[in-house]
Order: C-alpha cells, then structure tokens, then sequence
C-alpha cells in the first residue's frame, strides 16, 4: 500500500537542504518579494511550516519547542500569510524533482535499495477527492455545496484532482475545482508535472480514447480500469486501429478528437450531414468507429 511515509522520513532526513537559506532568499527575488530583516523572516518561516506539517500540522504554540525558535503564534501565522504562493509553488516543483533521485529498500533481494521504479518506469497515482472548508459567502459562490443540504445548513465543498508517486507517496500537484467537476477535466493539466516515459495509473473515470491520446502525445504511458460495458479484446490477432472513423466529425469535440488521433499517426475519416462520406460508408472502411 502506498503510504506518505517514505517521503516525510526524506523530507525529514533533509528538511536543512531542503530550505537552504540562499535557495529561499533567491526564489524570493525571482518571484519579487521583499522582505525586511527579521527574526521571522522567509527562510526561517518556510522552515517553520515544514517542520509544522511533517510533525502532522502540530499546534503553532508547539512550534517554538521543535525549533528552538522564540515567537508567538500570531507572530508565525502573520509571517505565514506572507509567504509569496509562488515561491511555494517553485519550492515544491524543486522538491519534487528530488524525489525522482529516491531510492527505497528492496524486498530482500538484489542490491541493498534500488531506484523507485517499476520495470524502468516511474509511476504516478492520478485521483480526485474532494473536502469541505469554512462556510463563507465567496467560498459558496465558487465552488458551492450537496445539492441535498438545504441552504445555510451545510459548508462549501471543493473538488480537488490529486497526483501522487507511487513509490515515495509524494504529492506532486492538485488542481482545485467546484465540486461538480468531474476528474477527467483537469487530468491532462498535470501531464506536464511527468516525465518522458512514466506511467500514470488512474480509475475508470480516466479512461477515454481523447485523454489516452493526450497521454500518448505527451510520450507518458497509462494504466487505467476500463468502463464494465466497454469491451475489450484481448485476442492475439485482434485488428489494430490504424482507420478511426468519426460520425458527427465537424463538431467541437469531433474535430478535437480528429486532430488527436491524427497526430497519432491514424487515418481519421469524418462522415457527418455536409460530406460526402456517409457513417455506412465509413464504418465499412475503418477498425474504429
């Protein structure tokens, strides 16, 4: 079972190199912040936060007794608020590109640890969730509530769309959504968070031809679980789709999944109420439709 705690044992073993105090006072040029000179400063407040959050998002009165740090609890949540999101932001993607380099123990064979892969592929968990927050007037008239709570009696919940690794338990990135959005609709936004060859694995809300396309294009690969009234052949000699035929092609989504496809390399063959091509037509000459 995958669990986080492989990489807060690492974050752990290196939270002083990971908030090296010229890496902090850098990222905060880069992003335009300026800051004065003071105890509770850039560097030492992502440190805080670090450490508040590896020890289970302890109180912020206990803060001053695991570092050793003389402040109070309105003074560290003011210097929190601060804290420019960007340079967050850059500081996790820094974090995350360290966590490809974590080895993890072996099953007790072969050498004493090996990369964390599998099968020379990096794997990552793609999954959606979702989480209630303080019931103010913004929060409701952006992301909004249970359509079965009556007004005034419930709280604002969001959706959010998470990516893990599969081997350190790393939380990569999340995108944040109203509650009614399905998952499939941001999943190509965190292609980009991947590398050249790893393997996204997801359910069946993930599986579709467009977002195997998107997937491919992005030279990832993908593991998911296919809709129960989705046949697929497993045949040794079943035909390959090399013709995919599209009815209603001139569409919005028609066309996308024309475009896809075709930059796949698949002849794509649109049969719709202005060509020529009519759907029998098409669906005689393709190995999809």
């Amino acid at each position: 079972m995958v669990t986080m705690a492989p990489g807060l044992r690492q974050v752990s073993k290196d939270l002083t190199h990971l908030v090296e105090r010229s890496t902090v006072e850098r990222l905060c040029k880069a992003v335009g912040h300026a800051w004065r000179k003071r105890p509770l400063d850039p560097y030492t407040t992502l440190h805080l936060f670090l450490l508040q959050m590896i020890h289970r998002n302890t109180a912020m009165t206990h803060l001053p007794h695991l570092s050793g740090e003389r402040f109070t609890a309105s003074a560290y949540c003011q210097a929190r608020q601060r804290l420019p999101l960007e340079l967050i932001r850059r500081r996790v993607d820094a974090v995350a590109k360290g966590f490809e380099k974590v080895r993890v123990p072996s099953a007790g064979h072969g050498p004493a640890d090996v990369p964390a892969l599998w099968h020379g592929h990096r794997l990552a968990l793609l999954d959606g969730s979702g989480f209630s927050m303080p019931d103010a007037p913004e929060h409701q008239a952006h992301f909004g509530q249970p359509g079965r709570q009556k007004p005034g009696c419930g709280f604002p919940v969001a959706h959010l769309l998470a990516l893990f690794d599969a081997q350190t338990g790393f939380l990569h990135d999340v995108v944040l959504s109203p509650l009614r959005t399905h998952d499939m609709k941001h999943a190509a936004d965190l292609h980009p968070k991947r590398s050249p060859g790893d393997i996204i694995v997801g359910d069946r809300g993930f599986c579709s031809y467009a977002h195997l396309a998107r997937i491919s294009r992005a030279n990832l690969h993908a593991v998911l679980r296919v809709h129960p009234r989705q046949i697929v052949s497993f045949h040794p000699h079943r035909l390959c789709a090399d013709t995919i035929a599209g009815k209603g092609g001139r569409g919005g989504m028609g066309s996308l999944l024309g475009r896809l496809f075709g930059d796949l390399g698949h002849a794509v063959l649109i049969a719709d109420v202005d060509t020529p091509l009519t759907p029998e037509e098409a669906a005689r000459s393709a190995d999809v439709i």
